[in-house]
Order: C-alpha cells, then sequence, then structure tokens
C-alpha cells in the first residue's frame, strides 16, 4: 500500500512502464488499468495508456490551433463535459467486440478529447460503450491516449486486466503471496514473484498431469446447485495438487523395502537423480503422481508452508531406503 513519502499506484505503474520502453526500443507499449490508474505520470513517449473513466470525470476538446493573437494560448478545446453529457449527443455504431472470452454484439462511439484534469493536453480518444437492449444512456466510459485505435479496439483492450487481476488475487488468496512477512528489500523484491512463480508451476502441473473435465464432473456431483462453473479455478487446482501430496504421504511403500515417504511439497531430498533412484522402490500409483509433480516443485519449501505443511526443517523430508540414500 501507498503511503507518506512512497510512490502511488500510478507513479509505480508509470516506472513499470518506462522499464518496458527501455526494454523494447521501437516497439509501443500499450498499458491499460481500472478507474484508479490516470494521471499526469503515465504520459510516456513510446507508450499508450487506456483506463476507465469515472462518472465525475470531464473532458474537453482537443487544443485549438494557434489564433496568433496576444496572450497565453488555450490548452483545450470546448468543454464536452461528462461521460452521460458526451454519450447524449453521441453517433453510436453497431459492432461487434471479444471481450472477457466472448464475442458481443454492443454500440459504441467515439470522439477526440482531452482529459485536462488528469492526463493534461495529452491527446486522446473518449471511447462510449453500451449494450444493444441497455436503457442506460452508456454502459462504459473509456480514455485512451492511443488515437490509432478503432472504438471496438480501444473496448477490447481494456478487456485485457481482466485475466491479470483474477491472477493476482489468486496469488495473494490462494498460493500465500500476501501472507509472506518480510523486512528486508532483497527479500520483499524476491518473494511475492516466486510465489507466482509457484502459481505458475501449479497450473502446468495441473493442465498436464490433470483431467480437468473429471474435476469438473466431480465439484458438480458434490455441489450439484453450482451450475454456473465451466472452468476449474486457483482454489481447484490447489486442492488437487494438495490431494495428490497427501495421497503420496501416506501411502506405504512394499514391506521390506524401506519406511514409509514423507513427501513435502519442494520434493527437496528428491532432486534431480535422486527422483529417478526412489520413484522404483514406490508403488506404481504414488511413484507415478510423484514422478509428475517432482521435476515441477523440486526444491520450493516456501509453497510447504503457503499449502498448510508447517513443519520444522527436522522433521520435513523423505526417508529413503539405504538404496536410495547411498545414491
Amino acid at each position: 500500500m501507498a503511503g507518506k513519502g512512497t510512490a502511488s499506484p500510478v507513479e509505480l505503474a508509470a516506472e513499470m512502464t518506462e522499464v518496458l520502453v527501455r526494454a523494447f526500443p521501437g516497439r509501443v507499449v500499450h498499458g491499460t488499468g481500472d478507474a484508479a490508474f490516470h494521471g499526469e505520470p503515465l504520459v510516456i513517449k513510446g507508450a499508450t495508456w487506456t483506463t476507465r473513466l469515472p462518472a465525475s470525470a470531464v473532458l474537453y476538446g482537443p487544443e485549438p490551433p494557434r489564433t496568433g493573437r496576444r496572450g497565453q494560448p488555450a490548452k483545450k478545446g470546448a468543454r464536452i463535459g461528462k461521460c452521460k453529457d458526451a454519450a447524449q449527443a453521441a453517433e453510436w455504431q453497431d459492432v461487434t467486440v471479444r471481450i472477457y472470452g466472448k464475442e458481443r454484439q454492443v454500440q459504441a462511439a467515439a470522439r477526440p478529447a482531452l482529459w485536462y484534469g488528469s492526463f493534461k493536453n495529452a491527446p486522446g480518444q473518449l471511447v462510449l460503450m453500451r449494450d444493444k437492449d441497455s436503457k442506460n444512456l452508456y454502459d462504459l466510459g473509456l480514455f485512451s491516449l492511443d488515437m490509432s485505435l478503432s472504438p471496438a479496439g480501444v473496448i477490447e483492450r481494456y478487456s485485457w486486466r481482466w485475466p491479470i487481476e483474477p491472477s493476482n488475487a489468486a496469488g495473494k488468496q490462494v498460493t500465500g503471496a500476501g501472507d509472506a512477512c518480510n523486512r528486508t528489500g532483497t527479500a520483499v523484491e524476491r518473494t511475492v514473484p516466486f510465489a507466482f512463480l509457484v502459481q505458475t508451476l501449479m497450473i502446468i502441473w495441473y493442465a498436464v498431469s490433470c483431467d480437468p473435465a473429471a474435476g469438473m464432473a466431480q465439484r458438480r456431483k458434490r455441489s450439484p446447485w453450482y451450475l454456473s462453473k465451466a472452468t476449474p479455478s486457483a482454489a481447484d487446482m490447489h486442492a488437487a495438487l494438495r490431494d495428490a501430496l497427501t495421497s503420496a504421504r501416506i501411502n506405504g511403500i512394499s514391506p521390506g523395502r524401506g519406511c514409509r515417504v514423507t513427501c513435502d511439497l519442494g520434493l527437496s531430498s528428491l532432486a534431480g537423480r535422486r527422483v529417478e533412484r526412489v520413484i522404483p522402490h514406490l508403488r506404481p500409483q504414488t511413484g507415478s503422481k510423484i514422478a509428475s509433480i517432482a521435476p515441477l516443485l523440486a526444491g520450493n519449501r516456501w509453497l510447504c508452508d503457503s499449502l498448510g505443511r508447517r513443519k520444522s526443517r527436522e522433521t520435513t523430508g523423505t526417508t529413503l531406503t539405504s538404496d536410495a540414500k547411498a545414491a
């Protein structure tokens, strides 16, 4: 959270955009954010910004040409007003947009404008959208610094932010990125990216080693009233991984071949070639589960804590047979 003496979210977004602009010279970086992300710091050469307009935002026409008269020239054109004022005089057209994974038939209107209160005299365009059967003057008001984009393109670009937001929410609420208590600078900079890396590995493991259709069928069987669920969530993947690891922990190996396997999430004692040596000693079902996740989760002890496997380093690990230890 931003506080006194720290950079605001808008300033942080501008800093990140500048990093991307420097990293990709010769290319235009397009950024988008919700209604909280607007301001003059986001006017960056080599980048554009698209954001949602608050209902209270007041817009003006483009900067008028110089008149040659004495005095300071005008920096903004005639007052357009708020989105509701612009919607009353808008020329609506039917467009097809693909947003949030679906194609929709909507109405859109656009006009050049300045949002002087936020972006000063940086040229941009106002884009309004509404459903065909909507009773409102408009349903969505957007402002974009990309003047070359069509109204449908502005609407679609704004929808790009949505896949990122659920990922951030899942990282905080499911994976545990928001639970870390760090103090040093390097720890703060590394923990959250590592948490999202772990979340990525969890999704890859689910896609490779699980059956999403079977998981959805089981979910509908347990919750028959939940009819709108069509795809697995991060929480479903988390639960599947937890069940797989629990099964790997509590299953014993064949009698006379050693003790039971205690599998932490990192499989730190089974990294590299040791995994290949230990798996043949396990039951086929258990061995296949560990084999499917070992390459993805090797060395990840932090995720072990975030999923509730809170055990001390003295008690966490993998008990191997004498042959495996020798390996």
